[in-house]
């Protein structure tokens, strides 16, 4: 039934940025979480980076790292904040507006 649902849509997450780790072995890979499914009800402790045997994410590095990706994320989300044109006026939105309002009634643009 789940996948009657997920199975024809298309996936949002798709284009978001991944959180990359550096691994003990001084590279970096995607974390793609603390536990990973492998196979049929296999989980499997997501901190082993499963392309090298006995490679660890580092968990101090991860918390880092994952602290700088919050802060680029915030930094985006607040620069797409348009303020109103009015130098008296401080309203700040992330919407666009779709009507244009003068003198009560709504004008054409």
């Amino acid at each position: 039934a789940l996948c009657g649902f997920w199975c024809g849509q298309v996936d949002r997450f798709a284009n978001v940025e991944k959180l990359s780790g550096m691994c003990s072995d001084g590279l970096a890979r995607e974390f793609k979480g603390a536990f990973i499914m492998e196979g049929v009800g296999k989980l499997v402790c997501g901190l082993n980076c499963t392309d090298a045997k006995g490679v660890r994410f580092n968990p101090k590095a991860l918390r880092l790292q994952l602290g700088h990706l919050i802060r680029r994320c915030l930094s985006k989300y607040h620069d797409g904040a348009m303020q109103c044109g009015d130098a008296t006026c401080a309203h700040r939105t992330r919407n666009l507006l779709c009507d244009v309002y003068r003198d009560g009634q709504a004008a054409e643009l």
